[in-house]
């Protein structure tokens, strides 16, 4: 029985096939050329459509990859920068360094014409006490009395001589 119903439903689905192609013949004849143009425009504006969502969905995948590989390049600059500062910066304040090490190196004080100052002024002093001590010996020991006045030429050169010690002297601590 089952056999038999399903002969029928497919004899009677052939039947409205049959028929309904029948049917668009029948139309097809009166205004075929207006069918087709139709037809062609469905087609056309389907498939444009397509296209479109197509292209849509594309640029969206592409324009999230795009984003993604964007932001790796960034993050991959942004690390190579920093790492470049690091370096420069290390570098540039190991070489001042070397450089503040070489200046001290180079650092001397000639203070062979400090005490080549103070050796004179020290020999003026021992000159003046001389001096002093022949005028008292010289004097025996008188009170007041006559009291010789020292070499004026020699003072007088002796003084001079103080005067540009000083003066040198004067000049280095400045």
């Amino acid at each position: 029985m089952q056999a038999k119903w399903r002969k029928i439903v497919i004899g009677t689905l052939f039947l409205i096939v049959v028929a309904g192609s029948s049917v668009t013949i029948a139309f097809a004849d009166q205004n075929i050329g207006g069918m087709l143009t139709s037809w062609f425009d469905q087609k056309t504006e389907e498939s444009v459509e397509e296209i479109e969502q197509a292209i849509l969905t594309e640029q969206q995948k592409q324009t999230k990859k795009l984003q993604e590989e964007l932001r790796l390049a960034i993050e991959a600059a942004e690390e190579e920068l920093h790492d470049f500062v690091e370096a420069e910066k290390s570098s540039r304040v190991e070489d001042i360094r070397k450089y503040a090490d070489s200046l001290m190196e180079e650092i001397e004080i000639d203070e062979s014409a400090m005490k080549e100052t103070k050796l004179q002024e020290l020999e003026q002093i021992f000159n003046n006490a001389k001096v002093e001590m022949d005028q008292v010996l010289e004097t025996g020991g008188q009170e007041g009395g006559n009291e010789q006045e020292p070499d004026t030429e020699e003072t007088e050169g002796e003084t001079d001589h103080v005067t540009e010690a000083e003066q040198h002297e004067g000049e280095t601590n400045e």
